[in-house]
C-alpha cells in the first residue's frame, strides 16, 4: 500500500514565488521552498528569496522544507551571508535540506558548515526524503 506524500497530508494555504524558489505555506503551518532554478544563487536572489518568503508569512515564523534536488548550481559567498544572517532568522524556525545527489548534498553541506560556525542560530538538517525532512520541521512549529 502507498502512503500519500507529506504535501498530500497537508493542504496549501498560499504560495508564493520568487526567480529561483517555488514556496507553498501549507495548512500544517511549515512551509515547502522548491528551488527550481539552474542559475547560481547570488546576494540579490537571496535577498529576493528571503523578502518573498517574509511576506508569505506575514510575520509568522515557520519551519523552511528546502528542496534542492532540482538545483544545479551552487551559492555564492554572498548569498549565504544573506541567508545565514538575521533577515532569514526572522521568518523560520528551523531549515530542513531536501537533498538526495551529490551536488545538491554539497549546497546544502555548505549551509549547514556555515551553521556550525555560529553564524546563524536556526537549527538545520539535512534529509533526503521529504516526509524524513517534514518529520523533524514539525518538531520547531512556532
Amino acid at each position: 500500500m502507498s502512503h500519500p506524500s507529506p504535501s498530500a497530508r497537508s493542504s496549501v494555504l498560499r504560495t508564493a514565488e520568487s526567480r529561483q524558489i517555488r514556496y507553498a505555506l501549507r495548512s500544517d503551518g511549515t512551509v515547502l521552498g522548491v528551488v527550481y532554478t539552474h542559475q547560481e544563487q547570488r546576494r540579490e536572489d537571496a535577498e529576493e528569496n528571503v523578502r518573498v518568503l517574509g511576506a508569505l508569512l506575514a510575520g509568522r515564523r515557520a519551519p523552511l522544507l528546502l528542496d534542492l534536488r532540482q538545483a544545479e548550481r551552487g551559492v555564492t559567498p554572498e548569498a549565504r551571508e544573506v541567508y545565514s544572517g538575521p533577515q532569514t532568522a526572522r521568518h523560520i524556525t528551523a531549515l530542513a535540506f531536501i537533498a538526495d545527489g551529490v551536488l545538491t548534498r554539497m549546497l546544502a553541506n555548505m549551509m549547514l558548515l556555515v551553521s556550525r560556525l555560529g553564524k546563524t542560530a536556526i537549527p538545520m538538517k539535512m534529509f533526503e526524503r521529504e516526509e524524513d525532512a517534514l518529520a523533524w520541521a514539525r518538531g520547531y512549529l512556532s
